[in-house]
């Protein structure tokens, strides 16, 4: 049985809240989602940080996919969507999927095939499939380098990795990899667990080795965004929404730091969101209320982490999961590519 496309089964439930995290209006709560979609498209630039491969924030992304369209009411502006998910040497099988000669099924398949990122592509199906559907309106690209490149960078020494990217036009050609001392301090954070904001606790030097795989991860994907906009094909009014890590956007780092350098009217113009769900840090209170000190002791009240932050907490039916799952598996017969485990079907929205 051919598949064209993935089912959405509700097998979830969530609690979400955006909530605020620019320094003047920090911890205050924006409204629902459906609230600040239209204040989130009207910016046309949308920097998404994310927990990958997350359902909730996957539907929120489709969610503001769906908004930037319906914006822009005569049909004559283009929405690129640049994935961290998928690296510069699949733009192929993109074009191929968005334009309908491929499904998702055989994208998925030639993605596993390439199998440099290994991202759970299936769980994106609500994103993907908006291009497909859009009559040429969403145009799909691989945001990211190679990782074989950064792997290069770590064994082999960075200019032997910026030489072979540049060959490439993976990267400017004045890239260099050197990161800032903040960034550097952000990217420390994220792999120690130190805490950032805690001016008493320093970074540490364990990680400076491989930094510069970061950088030009981060370096890469900025200078593609560059060139689609310098593009001919790319109008003025033509709308972004870029998805990847939030360690590879927070504080204005890492993706955003490059590209403002040849774009900085974007740093007035962008939305910057992270996605997060609550933990031990940062607790979900009901109604209006927030965890303000959680979010100062994760954000930094005066850090600029984000303008926004998508903050869920999600609770699974494992009932309806069995049940959903088994209908569906029923449904396809025990298609050969489906990993027929509850433990992943429990975890995916999206169901053959």
């Amino acid at each position: 049985m051919k598949l064209t496309s993935f089912v959405m089964c509700a097998l979830f439930n969530s609690k979400e809240k955006i909530i605020r995290l620019t320094p003047a209006l920090f911890g205050q709560q924006a409204g629902s989602v459906s609230e600040i979609l239209p204040e989130i498209a009207s910016k046309r630039f949308v920097i998404f940080g994310e927990e990958h491969g997350k359902l909730p924030i996957i539907n929120f992304q489709s969610q503001i996919i769906k908004q930037m369209l319906a914006q822009d009411t005569n049909h004559d502006i283009k929405l690129n969507i640049v994935m961290e998910h998928f690296s510069f040497e699949m733009q192929d099988i993109l074009d191929q999927f968005s334009t309908g000669s491929i499904n998702l099924e055989t994208l998925i398949s030639e993605y596993k095939k390439i199998g440099t990122e290994g991202h759970n592509i299936q769980a994106y199906a609500g994103v993907l499939e908006q291009a497909p559907q859009s009559n040429g309106r969403v145009r799909l690209h691989g945001g990211f380098i190679p990782r074989t490149y950064a792997k290069q960078l770590v064994k082999e020494g960075t200019e032997v990795a910026l030489e072979a990217a540049k060959s490439k036009d993976y990267i400017s050609s004045d890239e260099n990899c050197q990161g800032s001392a903040q960034h550097y301090d952000y990217f420390e954070s994220l792999i120690s667990g130190r805490d950032l904001h805690d001016k008493g606790q320093k970074p540490g030097e364990r990680f400076r080795h491989i930094f510069p795989a970061q950088v030009l991860k981060d370096a890469a994907m900025a200078w593609k965004v560059n060139k689609i906009m310098q593009d001919q094909s790319c109008s003025d009014k033509d709308m972004f929404l870029l998805i990847m890590g939030s360690g590879h956007m927070g504080y204005h780092q890492g993706v955003p730091e490059r590209l403002y350098r040849w774009q900085p009217e974007l740093k007035s113009r962008a939305c910057r969101i992270i996605a997060r769900s609550v933990d031990d840090k940062i607790s979900f209170k009901a109604g209006n209320g927030n965890d303000v000190e959680g979010l100062n002791r994760v954000f930094g009240c005066q850090a600029d982490a984000a303008d926004i932050c998508f903050l869920y907490e999600e609770e699974e039916d494992i009932e309806s999961v069995k049940a959903e799952t088994e209908k569906s598996y029923n449904k396809v017969g025990g298609t050969a590519h489906i990993e027929g485990n509850l433990l992943l079907a429990k975890k995916a929205r999206y169901i053959y």
